[in-house]
């Protein structure tokens, strides 16, 4: 099996974003033992997957590539299920490439705040919008230390400064993580997002984008 073959079937099951003026998917070539494939970028998935077919192409040459059972349920962005047909065992060549690639590459994949140099984002609000002040709400008493802590941390790295007067403010809302740790979020829906002029347009659903690709 050529790698143009494993190409050539990806193309009739890669999903693009819909649109005019979208641009086209990030694709970048992944050795999945020791065959390459285009895999499309996406940032925001927990896992790499690939579609039945692709698998059955790479099995023709890789017969002891055998799925096993698994116990991961994927979801859309927009809710919908993904079936899980099942997943490979991890390839120990395809792992210490990857611990190369995030040691080369270390600053990239480093935990502090990383700069975004692009274009800013803007927020429209309406010209009759009025302020919306909401003041802070009280927290449990045995999350005040890591709340502390946390907001000192968001000021250190620049991501959060204190103001003395604010016309807008909303309240934050402290999530618990897994590892016990805050994440610090805002409830901007009190405040920005009822004043801002939304782009409506509704997301398709993956079941309408697979019924327009194999129609």
């Amino acid at each position: 099996m050529k790698d143009d073959e494993i190409e050539e079937e990806n193309n009739n099951y890669r999903i693009y974003s819909l649109g005019k003026g979208q641009a086209e998917p990030y694709v970048v070539d992944v050795l999945v033992s020791n065959e390459s494939l285009k895999m499309e970028v996406d940032i925001g998935a927990a896992v790499s997957v690939m579609n039945e077919d692709t698998y059955t192409l790479l099995k023709k040459k890789l017969p002891n590539q055998e799925l096993k059972e698994s116990k991961i349920r994927l979801n859309t962005y927009t809710g919908e299920q993904v079936k899980v047909l099942g997943q490979l065992k991890e390839d120990k060549n395809t792992s210490v490439k990857v611990n190369m690639l995030l040691e080369k590459y270390e600053k990239v994949f480093h935990k502090e705040l990383g700069t975004f140099s692009g274009p800013k984002a803007k927020i429209y609000v309406a010209e009759d919008a009025s302020p919306k002040y909401y003041k802070a709400r009280p927290v449990p008493y045995a999350l005040r230390e890591k709340v502390e802590k946390e907001l000192e941390r968001l000021q250190e790295e620049g991501t959060i400064e204190p103001v003395q007067f604010a016309d807008w403010a909303a309240p934050i809302v402290p999530i618990v993580k897994d590892d016990k740790s805050i994440r610090i979020c805002g409830d901007y829906k009190v405040t920005v997002i009822q004043a801002a002029k939304l782009d409506s347009y509704p997301i398709p659903k993956a079941e309408d984008l697979f019924a327009t690709l194999s129609g």
